[in-house]
């Protein structure tokens, strides 16, 4: 099987969403590419075996951010990825909530929900805190404070 997406950066329509779009398309490739060059059309169409976890999870990511939808929901968004590539997902996320768009992320890693401004804790599919994220935190984890550096 092959994984193939194609993000046109090029489009010469006057519509400023479209050439915004097509503008975030380029800085989202950039995060989150993996060493392919940025062109008019960044297509990637590899066997899935020649790419990495971390390499699909990239391209998952810059294709539900390409469009920029008002809300964007993750699972998980950084489970494949390394140092680099969550600094670059937080990056992404600030800049999607700059543009006025909301995101709810599920983690169980700390370094995904760097960007989160509330926090909803579940236990047992149960509401357990729900709040600012530094609140709830301090209530709810003994490392609080080193969650709250990262």
């Amino acid at each position: 099987p092959a994984i193939r997406a194609s993000l046109p950066v090029s489009e010469t329509r006057a519509s400023v969403s479209r050439s915004s779009r097509a503008t975030s398309a380029v800085a989202i490739a950039r995060q989150f590419s993996f060493g392919a060059p940025v062109a008019g059309v960044i297509s990637t169409a590899a066997p899935a075996e020649a790419l990495t976890d971390r390499q699909i999870q990239r391209i998952g990511l810059a294709r539900a951010l390409y469009l920029d939808p008002v809300l964007l929901v993750l699972d998980e968004p950084n489970s494949n990825l390394d140092n680099e590539g969550t600094a670059a997902l937080n990056r992404a996320i600030a800049a999607h909530k700059d543009r006025g768009g909301a995101v709810i992320i599920i983690a169980h890693r700390p370094a995904a929900i760097q960007e989160c401004e509330m926090l909803l804790m579940l236990k047992d599919g149960a509401q357990s805190a729900f709040g600012p994220r530094e609140e709830v935190l301090r209530r709810t984890v003994r490392n609080h404070e080193q969650i709250s550096r990262q």
